[in-house]
């Protein structure tokens, strides 16, 4: 099997059975040095990695007047915890929160469920009550309103993904994924479905639109919604799956924009982790991920097609992870975090596009907070770096802004407190307003959401 397909199919995010408390702070916590970035600039451009990048250009501030502020908005009484929100998408009148629900409980000696005492140490088994795909409507103002249910995969035996949201004219366009076993077994089952949400979170019907594929890295590009993924092709002998990679190019409604999907096997390294789908300012895409301890991108022009150029590895930073990336400007900003021995660290890397080296710098670090994972949305300035620092009442949300130049143009600082935060943020950017949902802990039996939002600085 060409190790091109088998190195994407592990990287698809699903198994196959292969074998062989509200306010702002906005100081900057100055107990952290920051390296200076034009001494960091000169270095990798005598080493011959990069010439100097022209200034980038952030423009004029926008105005911002929201006070900042951070506070529980969903209570989910008992139960197993709530998924960390995958996504927080713009909408006309507020915001929708694409999400997921996983309710386990304790199997009844009878084989059904209940809610029996075990003694301490005896397996339990578990079942799942509901395994479903969610999206969390909210007003402007961050009010919740009922959640919507894409699909429930309990009644199929089948395990959902998170929605994956898509903005349209009329709101978003929602994309998960379902699967049951693994590709050698006989009940196997891996399919995409895709459902409209309107701005209010109403939703139409989930529907089928590919078979035997895995949910997609994708991102609005033009008038379409372009990704790669991968398809189950056969199951051999021994169970030796075959998958190949390929792009899919979908309408706003989620209908093929075109004949039929391509193959993208003899353009694929053998390597594909952590990758995200990023729209370029040139209306086309490039797909950034890791491959061994390199940040590496693929360009796709407008229609799709990777460019001539092929796969850049950016060469010169160690990446033992990827959190998350953004593509604007001439560069690719990339950040990684990671917790050894109680002590974590965030990371960030920036490139060109032209796969030379910008920055590679560490943001902070710290001890006994836990670990914690960076996500990154082009702002004013560039991009937002945003991160968790600080545990139960002490948390609070952390920002950094970085240029695609390779300019730290904000070090970290404190953006506003969020008390008992946890996990990954996701956040979206309007001008100056960053927005953020993220999971919270009230108590030990109720998990729950926290919104909040505040102003990045006007630099």
């Amino acid at each position: 099997m060409n190790r091109a397909r088998l190195s994407f199919l592990l990287s698809a995010g699903f198994s196959l059975g292969l074998s062989a408390c509200p306010g702002s702070t906005n100081t900057p916590d100055t107990g952290v040095p920051v390296p200076d970035v034009t001494t960091v600039a000169d270095v990798l451009s005598d080493a011959g990695l990069d010439t100097r990048p022209p200034p980038y250009d952030a423009g004029p501030p926008p105005t911002c007047t929201i006070a900042a502020e951070a506070r529980h908005i969903v209570d989910r009484p008992g139960g197993n915890r709530l998924a960390d929100p995958s996504q927080l998408l713009a909408v006309e009148g507020g915001y929708l929160v694409a999400t997921k629900y996983l309710e386990e409980r304790p199997a009844s000696a009878d084989g059904g469920v209940g809610d029996a005492s075990v003694d301490s140490g005896m397996i339990v088994p578990f079942e799942i009550v509901s395994d479903r795909s969610i999206v969390l409507p909210l007003g402007a103002d961050g009010a919740p309103r009922a959640p919507v249910t894409l699909y429930e995969g309990a009644p199929m035996m089948t395990t959902t993904s998170p929605p994956r949201l898509h903005r349209t004219p009329t709101g978003a366009l929602a994309i998960l994924q379902e699967i049951r076993g693994s590709a050698s077994s006989t009940d196997f089952l891996l399919r995409l479905h895709a459902a409209a949400v309107a701005n209010d979170g109403t939703a139409s019907p989930a529907r089928v639109i590919r078979e035997r594929v895995a949910l997609p890295d994708t991102t609005v590009m033009g008038a379409g919604i372009f990704g790669t993924t991968s398809r189950v092709e056969s199951v051999g002998d021994g169970g030796l799956v075959a998958a190949s990679p390929i792009s899919i190019l979908l309408d706003l409604m989620g209908q093929n924009a075109r004949p039929t999907d391509v193959l993208l096997t003899n353009s694929w390294p053998t390597e594909v982790f952590e990758q995200r789908m990023r729209t370029r300012s040139d209306n086309g895409a490039v797909l950034v991920y890791r491959r061994g301890t390199q940040m590496a991108f693929i360009p796709f022009d407008s229609r799709g097609v990777p460019e001539a150029t092929g796969t850049f590895d950016v060469v010169g930073a160690n990446v033992p992870t990827l959190d998350d990336s953004a593509a604007l400007g001439d560069g690719v900003i990339g950040a990684w975090s990671r917790n050894i021995a109680g002590t974590t660290e965030v990371h960030v890397v920036v490139a060109g596009n032209d796969h030379r080296l910008r920055l590679d710098q560490e943001l902070e670090r710290f001890s006994g907070e836990g670990p914690t994972v960076v996500s990154v949305v082009a702002a004013y300035g560039g991009a937002a770096l945003v991160w968790r620092r600080g545990v139960d009442m002490r948390a609070r949300v952390r920002v950094a802004i970085v240029a695609p130049d390779g300019t730290v143009r904000v070090p970290p600082m404190d953006l506003v407190s969020a008390a008992n935060i946890e996990g990954r943020i996701a956040v979206v950017s309007e001008g100056r307003q960053l927005t953020f949902v993220a999971r919270d802990g009230i108590r030990a039996d109720r998990w729950g959401y926290t919104f909040g939002r505040a102003c990045l600085p006007s630099m």
